[in-house]
């Protein structure tokens, strides 16, 4: 009787943790939706990794593109490669300030 109890008890358990594993699947499915909007990848800079700082990513940017990109709107800025022709990856503040740098530079 003790052993049923106890098997009934563990089964109970072993749900719990799978719906709990189901939850935690699905907000980070969502997170990594999120964190993707805020991302843009930049292909053709060439930039060595001393200039891969925000404010003269900013610089190159405005000078290269004539896209100024004010930055206190990219939170961050990193390489996706080793090699100075490497794309970068900015991630910016928000959706609404990648979307408004995204449509000056198709205009």
């Amino acid at each position: 009787m003790r052993i049923l109890l106890k098997l009934e008890t563990l089964k109970n358990w072993i749900n719990e943790v799978e719906n709990e594993n189901k939850v935690l699947k699905d907000r980070i499915e969502n997170l990594e939706k999120t964190s993707k909007k805020n991302n843009f990848i930049l292909f053709g800079v060439n930039t060595s990794s001393s200039d891969r700082s925000i404010s003269v990513f900013c610089e190159v940017i405005k000078d290269k593109l004539g896209v100024p990109i004010a930055e206190e709107n990219v939170s961050d800025l990193y390489s996706l490669g080793k090699s100075i022709g490497a794309p970068l990856k900015i991630e910016f503040v928000s959706v609404i300030k990648k979307s408004k740098s995204y449509k000056t530079v198709i205009n």
